[in-house]
């Protein structure tokens, strides 16, 4: 493990909430936060400690979450008036120079929505939450802390997939799937953190299945 081991995840939601009780197991120091009292007595239940706080709703970032690193999983949905590189930039301005690192989870759906081979630097969508999360993105690169950003794929595990809802009437079958197991992210996370990277990094599954394909599968188990 790194030497610097004081981590906070700010968001602790699905993703968030496993990946403290990873990091924890590998010995760091972890706080979340979560936006009720409800979801801090969740984490106290997984021995996680945390903290209640809305970045939307406060303007002060509580000082136990200023930690050596920062870990920012709040999903654009967080910022109801879609300004959300405003709440990242709040956050960013709170912590001032006391992390070491920030890692920010961000999408792949930033890029063109068009089947094909993406890297890093592949052209991007023009859609109004592409717009969203690069505005958050460039808030970060532009602060002096040193960053990461993981560009995720869908988010799939054993306790979320497409069949825990609906397929949209207007899905498109023929075309590939990025999917991102939610293990493969916390390794990737204790990666980035052991070998103190910095950068863009798109985070997806090897395998690309065919939509269609996929849900077919998913809606039979």
């Amino acid at each position: 493990m790194s030497s610097i081991n004081s981590v906070s995840i700010i968001g602790v939601g699905w993703l968030g909430k496993d990946l403290a009780i990873y990091l924890q197991e590998l010995g760091y120091d972890v706080i979340g936060s979560r936006t009720s009292i409800e979801g801090v007595i969740e984490l106290k239940e997984c021995r996680i400690k945390g903290i209640v706080f809305d970045a939307l709703e406060s303007n002060k970032l509580p000082d136990e979450l200023k930690k050596d690193i920062i870990i920012i999983t709040l999903p654009p949905s967080s910022a109801k008036d879609g300004n959300y590189s405003s709440i990242i930039k709040k956050i960013l301005e709170e912590i001032g120079n006391r992390p070491s690192k920030v890692i920010f989870t961000s999408s792949t759906g930033v890029y063109l929505q068009e089947s094909g081979i993406y890297d890093e630097s592949s052209p991007k969508s023009a859609s109004i939450r592409a717009k969203n999360i690069l505005d958050a993105e460039k808030v970060i690169f532009d602060s002096s802390i040193s960053s990461c950003i993981i560009r995720l794929g869908g988010l799939a595990g054993i306790d979320r997939h497409p069949g825990n809802r609906s397929p949209s009437p207007d899905l498109v079958v023929n075309e590939p799937v990025n999917m991102v197991f939610k293990d493969d992210i916390l390794s990737a996370i204790s990666f980035i953190l052991e070998n103190n990277l910095s950068g863009i990094f798109n985070l997806v599954a090897p395998i690309h299945p065919n939509r269609g394909e996929y849900y077919n599968l998913i809606f039979k188990n």
